[in-house]
């Protein structure tokens, strides 16, 4: 069996982990079939383990997955964050983000809000450096957005 992390909390849990367990969309909770199908696919996305390998799970692990998959998600928004070496700092205010922004984020959200969160957070997220005692604000180039855009998903 390959070595996986097993997540037991939201925190361990990727951006492209999340969308697609809220994707799975709903199922009937008093059909044992449907049931492990679900936790099955659950496991599958949180492990990237195949189907006989989830077999292989504890209980132990098993039900600390089940566990914080039932609990609530973190409500705190952090204000900074780095992804892939990069920092990032959120803007939450839209009135601050440009007009090309503010199009994109609303156009995003219109064709799925968890399907497109990868790419609503690069727009509203500015990447900088730390200087001393300031943040230096840049841009991507243009050949590098796809790429940055791809890494809000891991």
């Amino acid at each position: 069996m390959k070595k996986s992390v097993i997540p037991t909390s939201w925190d361990k849990v990727t951006l492209g982990q999340y969308c697609e367990l809220e994707l799975l969309g709903d199922y009937d909770k008093e059909n044992p079939d449907e049931v492990l199908k679900r936790k099955t696919t659950e496991a599958h996305i949180l492990t990237g383990l195949d189907v006989e390998e989830i077999d292989k799970l504890t209980v132990e692990e098993i039900m600390s997955m089940r566990d914080f998959l039932n609990s609530n998600l973190p409500t705190i928004v952090k204000q900074s964050f780095k992804v892939n070496g990069i920092r990032y700092e959120v803007e939450l205010n839209p009135t601050r983000l440009n007009k090309g922004q503010f199009v994109s984020v609303l156009n995003l959200i219109r064709g799925g809000a968890v399907k497109n969160m990868h790419q609503v957070l690069f727009n509203i997220c500015k990447p900088y450096k730390r200087r001393f005692l300031y943040r230096k604000y840049y841009s991507f180039e243009a050949g590098e957005v796809r790429e940055r855009i791809q890494d809000f998903k891991s």
